[in-house]
């Protein structure tokens, strides 16, 4: 039974969206999944949203919550990464900042001015949890969907020999 930890699992839509295609995935249902999110109360629904379809559907998996990043990686075998740093409020920022000196961009999150601010904001976070993989479960995958993506995953493989892969969301959507 893999260990699945997903890191920055408060968001209702993508989390629980994440999570309802594993659970529906034979190889998966009988996963341990380990939610972490610094976040307690958004942390706590995806855990009861989870729990729920695990009882409704008859599972084995089993699910548990934390806002202890550490505590989530130990012993994982894959760690799937959704964090963002700064919340929605740094977001509008990436776009305002730069809109206010004649840089309109669509959505900023990778590209441009914006994506370098979030990078700036979300690499050192990355490169934290990567130590923390490298001793806690250095054999685990990192599936990273943490924009901006390319900047991220460049900073992960000059630093770290952790395996891992950069996803885009949009692919499901």
């Amino acid at each position: 039974m893999p260990k699945i930890a997903l890191i920055g699992a408060g968001s209702i839509v993508f989390s629980t969206t994440l999570l309802n295609d594993m659970l529906a995935t034979p190889s998966l249902s009988e996963s341990e999944f380990m939610l972490m999110d610094l976040n307690q109360a958004k942390l706590q629904r995806v855990e009861n949203y989870i729990r729920r379809l695990i009882d409704r559907h008859g599972l084995k998996a089993t699910v548990g919550s934390t806002t202890d990043r550490r505590e989530a990686l130990k012993r994982a075998d894959y760690v799937i990464t959704t964090f963002q740093v700064g919340g929605m409020d740094a977001f509008q920022i990436d776009y305002e900042i730069p809109k206010k000196y004649g840089i309109d961009v669509c959505v900023g999150q990778c590209v441009g001015p914006g994506g370098v601010f979030r990078a700036l904001r979300s690499i050192p976070v990355m490169a934290e949890l990567v130590r923390d993989m490298e001793e806690l479960c250095p054999l685990a995958y990192l599936l990273n969907y943490v924009n901006p993506m390319a900047m991220l995953c460049l900073a992960i493989g000059l630093s770290s020999r952790i395996r891992f892969v950069g996803l885009c969301h949009g692919v499901q959507t």
